[in-house]
């Protein structure tokens, strides 16, 4: 079971369904940008994904987890909480640790800083938001506890260096180059 004493204080807010939703749209939304406009970010972007999801699926098979954190009965009776309870019927709460929503966000974003049309200050500010609003979805829906989400940050920085490293040492190596 994965649990930790900071998971007790948040509360569960159905309004994170929002941005819990947006995850479906950024992760297509990328694929399909990135096919169209930017074949190598697309080519990265999905190797950044096959890494880290195969990653998280070998940790759920090598160390299978579940949560009890789900409410069992909701503080408010909406048509948010309505589909958080459908959410809850379809999803388990099981093969949680780490958040393949946290893992997905963070994909995202990686491909945003190095698509080509994504990679401005606004919309990476954009971006980053919505990554973190859909990071905090997961702990506020009762879908993950936070240690789901921090245990998804290694992965993410480890498929981001096998995805994008090459790019930043290029990078370095150009400007030292270009210095001397």
């Amino acid at each position: 079971m994965i649990h930790c004493p900071l998971d007790d204080v948040i509360p569960f807010q159905e309004f994170f369904l929002i941005p819990y939703a947006l995850w479906y749209v950024g992760i297509v939304g990328m694929h399909l940008y990135t096919m169209v406009y930017d074949v190598p970010a697309f080519k990265k972007y999905t190797k950044f994904l096959i890494i880290s999801m195969t990653t998280s699926t070998a940790i759920f098979i090598l160390y299978p987890s579940y949560q009890q954190l789900r409410p069992s009965e909701f503080p408010r009776d909406n048509l948010l909480t309505d589909i958080v309870g459908l959410i809850y019927l379809i999803d388990t709460n099981t093969n949680i640790f780490p958040s393949e929503h946290a893992i997905g966000a963070l994909a995202v974003f990686a491909a945003s800083l190095h698509t080509k049309g994504l990679h401005s200050p606004v919309k990476t500010t954009v971006i980053g938001i919505i990554t973190v609003l859909i990071c905090l979805s997961t702990v506020f829906l009762k879908q993950h506890s936070i240690l789901d989400v921090a245990a998804a940050l290694p992965i993410c920085i480890i498929a981001y260096i096998a995805c994008y490293g090459k790019e930043h040492i290029r990078e370095i190596r150009a400007k030292v180059k270009y210095a001397y």
